[in-house]
């Protein structure tokens, strides 16, 4: 919700900001968002991951005080202010 109005997400939208917030301000590798998000539905399309992240900093681009920033070579990170 943001201010009364309601953003819809995807099942995996969700499921991916369900992980960066139950670890803000950390590091997620992308291999465990993957592998938490994905493993159970056998196929893993390369950018997968990528698109829906920038799917989700769309719908939460409205709010300046929430951010997820790519860490190169490493994972994501749901920066919160």
């Amino acid at each position: 919700m943001k201010q009364a109005e309601e953003i819809s997400l995807s099942k995996k939208e969700c499921e991916l900001l369900e992980i960066f917030a139950a670890k803000p301000n950390q590091v997620i590798k992308r291999d465990e968002l993957t592998k938490k998000v994905w493993e159970d539905h056998g196929v893993i399309v390369g950018r997968s991951l990528d698109t829906y992240i920038s799917k989700l900093r769309k719908k939460l681009e409205a709010d300046s005080s929430i951010k997820i920033t790519n860490v190169h070579g490493v994972g994501y990170k749901l920066e919160l202010q």
